[in-house]
């Protein structure tokens, strides 16, 4: 029984370890209060978008446009995927997610916002090679417009 407990422990341990979509922390390796970031099926039925809660709104990788047109305040188109935007336009927010399995080389990201306080997207620095934007995605799912932020 003993053994038994053990190795549900560590699996348990080793999949919370190498969860792709959190914690993010601060520089101190503090669990960063108000940032959640889930897959879409914990709150719509389209799978294949990850949400990330940040700074009272909600952003989305979508890569696959599942979510439809996203909008900011002034009917602009919003969207995911790669950006040129020098790192030196952008403010580290100090928090960052690393994730992988063991004996793997881990992936790290680091959480950038607009140094001029624009909202419309949160950068993503991934393991120092590529920045993504996410665009605000606060209108919520097509398929559960209630759970909009």
């Amino acid at each position: 029984m003993r053994e038994m407990l053990l190795v549900l422990a560590a699996i348990t341990l080793t999949s919370c370890a190498s969860s792709q979509h959190g914690p993010w922390v601060d520089a101190a390796d503090r669990i960063a209060n108000g940032v959640n970031e889930y897959p879409s099926e914990f709150v719509c039925d389209e799978k294949g978008v990850t949400f990330l809660d940040f700074g009272g709104h909600r952003y989305a990788a979508d890569p696959r446009g599942l979510l439809g047109p996203l909008r900011n305040d002034r009917g602009e188109a919003l969207v995911f995927g790669p950006t040129e935007r020098p790192l030196e336009s952008l403010y580290a927010s100090g928090l960052s997610h690393t994730f992988g399995l063991p004996g793997e080389d881990p992936t790290v990201r680091e959480l950038y916002v607009d140094l001029d306080g624009n909202q419309d997207y949160v950068y993503i620095f991934v393991d120092g090679t590529h920045v993504e934007q996410w665009p605000r995605a606060d209108r919520g799912c097509p398929t559960n417009p209630d759970l909009a932020k």
